[in-house]
């Protein structure tokens, strides 16, 4: 083996070849930052997120409107099924009615115009 110029003999490490090895290795990155678009604020500054309390409170009040919603969606439903019993129709008859329905309605996405 030839030695350097500081008279230390010149020999390969185990840390040269490390370093080496991990400069060569591509890095995966897990989350990608996404490019933000320019974008231009019209009228002074940026919009406040306003207090904490205020935005819990929103949060609350969307959670109850959608409990309404549903509970109303319930009872439309029980009414409908109510109203077809009296009716004399059977349920299999109505499913098979709006699979049908369905299918129909769904044309492009069987391959068939």
């Amino acid at each position: 083996m030839g030695s350097s110029e500081n008279g230390v003999p010149a020999t390969k490490t185990h840390l040269a070849i490390t370093l080496r090895q991990r400069s060569t290795r591509r890095r995966i990155f897990l989350r990608r930052r996404r490019t933000k678009v320019p974008t231009l604020r019209l009228g002074g500054n940026k919009a406040r997120r306003g207090p904490l309390l205020v935005r819990v409170l929103r949060s609350v009040q969307l959670r109850l409107l959608k409990l309404q919603y549903l509970k109303k969606f319930r009872e439309y439903y029980r009414k409908f099924l109510k109203e077809l019993a009296t009716a004399g129709v059977s349920l299999e008859a109505i499913q098979q009615r709006l699979i049908m329905d369905a299918s129909y309605a769904a044309g492009g996405a069987s391959g068939t115009y």
